[in-house]
């Protein structure tokens, strides 16, 4: 397995020794040719003037302008003597061999890194060749490069920045896909990492893995969790349903203990706590079925209230803000179950004498119910775990703390949302979003 680290030097090392190579190569290219070119006009124009001239002179001054010739861009007129050629050929530069190896009725360039080279031309006072050669200008030249240092400064700073992109994409790749696992895998504990990922041999590959195995653990012990609540709270039924039939017994035969009423109230909170237990485990293994059908929210809510002061026996202060009309598609059962406890949460955190708000309004795609109470609200660190099973807002709160749990499931499992969060004003806000179509509710 190849180091993580030796990975990262060797690809920038390498890719900076590859883009040098290149970059060095090409600026070669780019000063040279391989074989004679033909001229473009600016260069034509150039040699023909030059010629001109140098076909003006008799040939003892010709001689002098070619030894004495120092007028950029020309930097030196070669003389190439028509006795002497074959014999002087090996010992000239590269180019002008290139040059007179070609078409002596063809006048052609060649680039190399000391200039231009142009020739061969033929002179009208003797049967010499003249080769002339010239700088690199951007007037003579459209390959033309300046070489300076900054440019090379320039070249080399292009160079590792490219290599660091490309080190940086093949690193942040792999990585910002395990992001994008790790936080499905905190919504869905039945999510794995890509293969991709797993089969890598250096330490992403080694992470990917610990994660799947991390993943896998965490999924056995929320399943063995949920099994376990699932098993005792079927076990409990029994008795408890022996229990309510003893108190029924006693009852009908009028044997009334002092602490008969007790028992009755103690039974019945028992059997609440069982039933959502059972509830909340068929929502987490997703056998609940969702019934839905048209539901009046406004007559939901108003008998739902009603029913929580036949249970408390006496009357509740509640304020409601919703469209008297107001239709959604949604399973009365559940979304009763849901609401309900959000209102009893609600109620037995508000002070006394004071109000719980629902209100709900609806956009074109979504309604929105919103229940608020008046008390003191919740610690910003718990906000986010009210929804977590058997997690309460107090040590004092009553119950085993799966309302919120049950209601976030139910609401989820009609595709919509809830959240909580403290009102500024003082108190604590519950807000559900459900999916809405005011055309279909016409």
């Amino acid at each position: 397995m190849i180091n993580l680290f030796w990975r990262i030097f060797l690809s920038f090392w390498l890719s900076l020794i590859l883009l040098s190579t290149l970059g060095t190569q090409l600026l070669s290219t780019l000063h040279q040719t391989m074989s004679p070119t033909q001229l473009i006009p600016p260069q034509q124009e150039f040699v023909d003037r030059v010629m001109m001239r140098l076909n003006s002179f008799p040939l003892d001054e010709l001689e002098r302008k070619i030894i004495h010739h120092r007028h950029p861009p020309l930097k030196k007129i070669w003389h190439i003597k028509a006795a002497d050629q074959n014999d002087s050929l090996s010992k000239q530069p590269n180019a002008i061999q290139h040059l007179l190896n070609q078409d002596p009725q063809k006048v052609g360039m060649m680039r190399d890194a000391q200039g231009l080279w142009f020739g061969p031309f033929p002179l009208s006072q003797s049967s010499g060749l003249i080769i002339l050669q010239t700088e690199r200008s951007p007037q003579l030249d459209p390959r033309f490069l300046p070489q300076y240092p900054f440019f090379k400064l320039l070249f080399l700073t292009l160079s590792s920045i490219l290599a660091a992109l490309l080190v940086s994409y093949f690193l942040a790749r792999p990585i910002k896909q395990i992001q994008q696992k790790v936080a499905l895998i905190s919504q869905d504990l039945t999510t794995r990492m890509d293969k991709t990922l797993t089969q890598r041999t250096d330490e992403i590959g080694s992470l990917a893995i610990q994660i799947n195995q991390m993943a896998e653990h965490l999924q056995k012990l929320v399943h063995n969790q949920q099994q376990i609540l699932w098993d005792v709270s079927h076990e409990l039924r029994s008795p408890l349903s022996r229990m309510q039939t003893a108190l029924a017994i006693a009852e009908q035969n009028h044997v009334i203990d002092p602490t008969h009423e007790r028992l009755q109230k103690e039974v019945t909170q028992l059997d609440t706590m069982i039933q959502q237990l059972l509830l909340l485990g068929r929502l987490n293994a997703g056998l609940q079925k969702l019934n839905q059908e048209p539901l009046h929210l406004q007559d939901l809510v108003q008998q739902l209230i009603e029913d929580m002061e036949y249970e408390y026996q006496k009357p509740l202060l509640f304020q409601m803000d919703i469209e008297h009309d107001l239709e959604l598609p949604a399973d009365p059962l559940l979304l009763a179950v849901a609401l309900s406890n959000l209102l009893k949460n609600a109620w037995q955190h508000t002070p006394i004498e004071t109000s719980v708000w629902i209100s709900a309004k609806t956009s074109a795609s979504q309604v929105e119910i919103q229940v608020t109470d008046q008390g003191t609200g919740v610690s910003s660190a718990l906000l986010n775990e009210l929804f977590i099973p058997f997690k309460r807002s107090t040590q004092s709160s009553t119950g085993l703390g799966l309302g919120l749990a049950i209601s976030k499931n139910i609401i989820e499992l009609h595709q919509g949302s809830i959240h909580a969060e403290n009102v500024k004003t003082g108190g604590f806000e519950v807000t559900i979003h459900l999916p809405y179509n005011a055309q279909q509710t016409v």
